[in-house]
């Protein structure tokens, strides 16, 4: 079952055997009892559909309680990582294309499910995305995203990272339900907060994993063996007294995980906990240094053979390189290990973007030949890194100045200024003309103007600038002519 963490919150607050009123229930989520309400029903149209009875069970007056039909269900089903990396894909689609909308049967064409799961979806993408203050606009049959570019960049090496732990986590096996996943990816965020570090391969699933198997030994009961451990010794305390930092993050936790077992945790375990931060830490900057350095190298390489300049001309405050450096950073430490990257995108990547992709895979082809001891850059990892030149490009077609003419040039030019802004943000809107206004304005457009967009025709033979011709209400053949108009342009 694929629930929002808001219906998994209202689940935590139920049991199978009292009723439970939906004022206390609302004070607990600090929601309305209409919303409760709602989320009881989008509870039960998924459960009933999936096992012909509904989860929730009311009772006016008295409140809501847990069918015991389900009592030996796992309300939380096993977390699919490919149910997973599916929607992080999605995700990744719409923020590398942003400020593009998308169709949705574009995005989802490679899917066969309900109208119902697909909101569901697309309701898990908007949640997501909204920890990033990004907004998911789910519009008919289009769906795009609107945020500023740091938290776009943001949300894009998360949702990569996360890709990669999936992928490690699924090759492992463990069987991980949606709750506890949910608990586990915010320990890891707390610990990068704590000790103001990011987490990427192997370190966040070396920490991952030791907390899941905290878990599943208190749950299973095999934790007789901790009674039989010596207490910590002088050495071992002065560690922790030393590192004080690194102490108080793991004894927050053990607390953390002892609320959510609901039981008391061994006084050992803040102690194993601080051993596995304690050792990251190490680890970490023993590779830092010449990991950044590789990883400096490897994204001057890609930017000066793919633009045909000199290394000691890349800008390294460009947005291109940061965001590159960002993914090679980690990308480094993957390759080191030999793990590879899985990228379900590959084939829609190759046949969109062949061009960027073939002449990056050939500077990779260059680059594997002095990665001595790591695993070579393979096609997974080029079509990621395809996706940034493309988001490059894509930003500095929509960074255009556009003139907008119409008849009167007031009026028709302020509405679709309108329309224009919310289809392409990035577009500079610098002037609005009448056709006899632009006539008296050559000198003006020829130094100022990239493209002309009218709404009626125009003879363009006093200046040399590309003319579209749109709609005042901007439809959607507007917008692919605009779009595609943009790409010849650059």
């Amino acid at each position: 079952m694929l629930f929002s963490s808001k219906e998994e919150q209202l689940i935590n607050q139920l049991n199978f055997y009292d009723f439970i009123s939906s004022n206390d229930v609302s004070n607990k989520l600090l929601v309305s009892s209409k919303t409760i309400y709602r989320l009881v029903k989008k509870i039960n149209e998924v459960t009933e559909e999936q096992y012909g009875e509904k989860m929730i069970e009311s009772e006016t007056g008295k409140g809501y309680k847990i069918n015991k039909f389900y009592i030996d269900k796992n309300i939380y089903s096993i977390v699919t990582i490919k149910e997973e990396n599916f929607l992080l894909e999605i995700m990744m689609n719409l923020l590398f294309q942003h400020p593009k909308k998308l169709r949705k049967n574009h995005i989802f064409s490679q899917s066969y499910f309900s109208e119902s799961t697909e909101e569901r979806r697309i309701r898990s993408i908007i949640e997501y995305l909204n920890d990033f203050d990004i907004n998911v606009y789910n519009m008919h049959n289009v769906i795009y995203v609107k945020g500023n570019e740091v938290d776009i960049r943001r949300a894009i090496n998360a949702i990569l990272l996360s890709i990669n732990k999936n992928q490690v986590l699924d090759d492992m096996g463990l069987d991980i339900n949606a709750s506890d996943k949910h608990f586990l990816d915010h320990q890891i965020l707390l610990i990068e907060e704590k000790l103001n570090v990011n987490l990427y391969y192997p370190y966040d699933v070396n920490i991952f994993t030791h907390l899941y198997m905290v878990l599943k030994r208190y749950r299973e009961g095999k934790v007789n063996q901790l009674q039989n451990q010596d207490a910590l010794d002088d050495e071992e305390k002065d560690k922790m007294q030393r590192n004080k930092n690194i102490k108080e993050t793991a004894d927050i936790l053990s607390h953390n995980l002892s609320k959510h077992l609901c039981c008391e945790l061994h006084e050992l375990e803040a102690f194993f906990i601080f051993q596995n931060l304690y050792s990251l830490n190490i680890e970490k900057k023993e590779y830092m240094k010449k990991d950044k350095f590789n990883a400096n190298e490897i994204t001057l390489e890609f930017v000066s053979q793919f633009f045909g300049i000199e290394k000691s001309d890349v800008n390294e405050k460009e947005k291109l390189y940061q965001d590159l450096y960002n993914h090679i950073l980690p990308m480094i430490g993957r390759l080191r290990m030999g793990i590879k990257l899985e990228n379900n995108m590959l084939k829609e990547l190759i046949l969109e973007y062949q061009e960027t992709f073939i002449k990056l895979l050939e500077i990779s082809e260059g680059i594997n030949k002095h990665l001595n001891e790591y695993a070579d850059i393979d096609e997974a990892e080029v079509g990621y890194i395809s996706l940034y030149f493309e988001k490059f490009k894509l930003e500095k077609e929509h960074r255009k100045k556009v003139l907008l003419v119409c008849s009167t040039g007031i009026g028709t030019s302020e509405l679709l200024q309108i329309r224009l802004k919310n289809s392409f943000p990035n577009l500079k809107i610098i002037s609005t003309m009448s056709h006899r206004q632009m006539q008296k304005n050559s000198k003006f457009i020829e130094e100022e103007v990239d493209i002309i967009f009218s709404t009626i025709r125009v003879d363009n033979k006093h200046f040399e600038k590309p003319v579209i011709c749109i709609s005042p209400v901007l439809s959607d053949k507007d917008i692919d002519l605009i779009d595609y108009s943009l790409k010849e342009l650059s």
